[in-house]
């Protein structure tokens, strides 16, 4: 399921069903793609200095861009993170706007810049506050958090499966940094456990996190890819 952040993990079997144009669910691989990744790609659009007015068409235009002029159809799985191959061609596809921009755009020197677009400026600073990380890095945390969402969703459903959904929420907290992490004490409490017991449940839900996140991170590398190392990053980039 799509994470609240936009982004689930790709996995490379579904690039290569995109890419055959005779697998007869290439059209719904293609459509759950593009769904899957228009929100992320919206918000990049946006840290890239895109007007809000003009983003939500930008990022179709790229998506139509980038399936009509054959970029999944140069994937290959040994040369790397889909990530950063998307990230890529969505930094080309905007230089190039850009570029097609100012060509229609010049103007004699000394003519103001239109009310309008001063208007779509002060919009988008409104939106991005002026500590902001640089693009690539924000886009890379959506990223990030969006596969420990997708983790975490797993370890849901293996509470559910025991029969503890109840427990879920409670060890989520304890695992989330902020005002409202509890205390291993008050974890205890709100589990009605001993410590020694809340301390079992807390080193076994790690355990089944982890492997959640490298069954997550696994199937979105090239094969020359440590999943240590994703993972080291993803976490790091989560903070």
């Amino acid at each position: 399921m799509p994470s609240r952040h936009g982004f689930r993990p790709t996995r490379w079997s579904e690039i290569l069903r995109i890419q055959d144009p005779r697998d007869p669910h290439r059209r719904t691989a293609l459509n759950d793609l593009c769904a899957r990744y228009r929100t992320p790609l919206y918000n990049q659009i946006l840290r890239k200095g895109v007007p809000a007015g003009d983003a939500e068409d930008v990022t179709q235009e790229f998506i139509t861009h980038f399936i009509t002029h054959g970029g999944l159809d140069r994937i290959q799985r040994e040369g790397g993170l889909f990530r950063n191959y998307l990230l890529a061609h969505l930094d080309a596809f905007l230089a190039n706007r850009r570029r097609a921009a100012i060509r229609r755009s010049r103007r004699p020197a000394g003519r103001p810049v239109p009310l309008d677009v001063l208007r779509q400026r002060k919009e988008f600073d409104a939106l991005v506050p002026a500590d902001r990380t640089t693009p690539d890095a924000a886009f890379l945390r959506d990223w990030a958090l969006a596969t420990l969402d997708h983790a975490f969703d797993e370890v849901r459903r293996q509470f559910e499966r025991d029969g503890h959904p109840e427990r879920f929420d409670l060890i989520r907290a304890y695992f989330t940094p902020g005002p409202d992490q509890p205390t291993r004490e008050r974890l205890a409490d709100a589990l009605g456990m001993t410590d020694i017991q809340t301390k079992d449940l807390i080193y076994r839900t790690r355990q089944r996190f982890m492997e959640s996140l490298r069954e997550a991170v696994k199937p979105t590398l090239g094969d020359d890819r440590n999943p240590a190392t994703e993972i080291a990053l993803l976490l790091k980039a989560s903070r």
